[in-house]
């Protein structure tokens, strides 16, 4: 369960990490799916929706990397905030919604903002084609 948890909340993360870049780090969508990823792109009076098509060994690759992703955050947060972190992603809720009943620091928030933009690099350059990457450019 929890996996299964963690897998929703990876593709919801991934959704965040390639689409948001220009905008703020805690700005999420909601996927109706897990099994097509929608990013969205920078805000347009009617928000757009990009079909990325992942397949599943790359889905299984983002999920690797946003775990990891968690673990750094969770690492940037001290006691309760940590536990409350964990418990609130062990529930199944979404990583911004975790991280903004947190009352974060401005230290924090900057480490959060920077371990997002590692992952959201790492995913863009390690993870999707050449013709995703293009695909997201377009929309940007």
């Amino acid at each position: 369960m929890f996996r299964n948890s963690l897998r929703s909340l990876s593709i919801a993360t991934v959704t965040l990490t390639l689409g948001l870049a220009a905008t703020p780090v805690l700005q999420a969508v909601a996927l109706q799916s897990p099994a097509t990823i929608l990013a969205q792109v920078a805000p347009t009076n009617n928000s757009e929706k990009i079909r990325l098509n992942l397949t599943e060994k790359q889905k299984e690759q983002i999920e690797t990397i946003r775990e990891k992703q968690q673990q750094k955050i969770a690492d940037v947060l001290v006691g309760e905030q940590r536990t409350r972190f964990l418990q609130s992603l062990q529930a199944g809720q979404k990583m911004k919604q975790a991280l903004r009943s947190l009352n974060l620091t401005e230290q924090q928030q900057r480490q959060v903002r920077e371990i997002t933009e590692e992952t959201r690099k790492e995913i863009y350059n390690t993870v999707l084609t050449p013709e995703q990457r293009q695909l997201l450019q377009k929309r940007q």
